[in-house]
Parts: structure tokens; C-alpha cells; sequence
């Protein structure tokens, strides 16, 4: 049968589709509890980020990708790479990744950064694992829907400039 899409944190589609059954979460590899350099420095310390993400609480680190990456991979807003596991923020539920997230939240301060995208205060982030089958659903219907609505402001624009206007048209005289 077809292979199962595994993510980095060892979950495939389907057993997060099951996470309320509390499975033993796999134990990571060391380069996904890393981060890889996206941003200059880092002010966390490695340590704590890679407990972090061994307990599940962040999304592990994988190298971002320019290109798109895979249909279910998720864009981070902020550094528009795509990644196969994002962090979700808890009051708007948008994607962040792990590396903008330490970016934009102190450590010593937890708490006490603003959402990047709502501005509600107390940034919290949680780590859900990869996208249900029914969430990649929606967001392709989403995106095609986008699509769609570009055409047809592209095909309206296309027609009010090719049709003459009624001052534009020459009366005989």
C-alpha cells in the first residue's frame, strides 16, 4: 500500500490524527532538537530548546525550505519558509516555526511577547504535530478559492479595459 508521510518528530498523518490516545511519543534524532541557523544568533539556550522539543512542547528544527517544499508542508509567516511541522499560536491559530518563535519570545521573559499577527498579549505556542488529512483538505479548498477570486478580478480588470467607455466612443457629427 502507499507509504505513510512520516514527519521529523516520527508521527505520520495518521497517528496524529489519533493524538488524544496518548502513544508514546518517538524519541527525536539530535538534529531535529537543533536549530539551524535561520537567524545570526540565538539567545536560548540549546539545552532548554532541545528539551523543549523533545517533550513536544515546540515543533522540532528542520531546515526550512525556499522552494514550497511538499502540498502538506505549512509557510511561516514571518520567514516564508515551509517546514513538515509547525507551532501554532493559541490565540489566533496561525503557524509560526520554532526558530522564529525563539526570534520573537525572550526566554527569560516567556509570556511577555505579543502575538506577530494578532498583537494579543501573552504569546503562547503550541505543538500539535503534523496537519490532519481534514485540515489539508480545507486549506487547499482555501487556497483554490484564492485562485479563483484572482481570475476573476484579473478576467473583470482584462474586460473594463478592452471595452470602450461611453466617452471614449466618437459620435458622428
Amino acid at each position: 500500500g502507499p507509504q505513510a508521510h512520516q514527519t521529523p518528530d516520527g508521527w505520520t498523518r495518521e497517528q496524529s490524527a489519533h493524538m488524544g490516545n496518548k502513544l508514546p511519543r518517538p524519541a527525536l534524532a539530535p538534529e531535529f532538537t537543533r536549530i539551524h541557523g535561520l537567524y545570526p544568533r540565538c539567545d536560548w539556550d540549546p539545552k532548554r530548546v532541545a528539551k523543549l522539543i523533545q517533550d513536544g512542547k515546540l515543533a522540532p528544527c528542520v531546515k526550512g525550505r525556499e522552494d514550497g517544499g511538499e502540498e502538506c508542508d505549512d509557510e511561516c509567516p514571518i520567514c516564508m519558509f515551509t517546514y513538515p511541522v509547525m507551532n501554532r499560536t493559541g490565540c489566533c491559530a496561525k503557524a509560526i516555526c520554532t526558530e522564529c518563535y525563539l526570534q520573537i519570545t525572550p526566554e527569560h521573559r516567556l509570556g511577555c511577547s505579543n502575538c506577530p499577527y494578532c498583537k494579543s498579549q501573552r504569546l503562547a505556542i503550541a505543538y500539535v504535530g503534523p496537519r490532519s488529512e481534514a485540515e489539508l483538505i480545507a486549506e487547499r479548498s482555501r487556497r483554490e478559492e484564492l485562485v479563483a477570486a484572482q481570475i476573476r478580478m484579473l478576467q473583470n480588470y482584462l474586460n473594463e479595459a478592452t471595452t470602450p467607455s461611453a466617452s471614449d466612443k466618437s459620435f458622428p457629427q
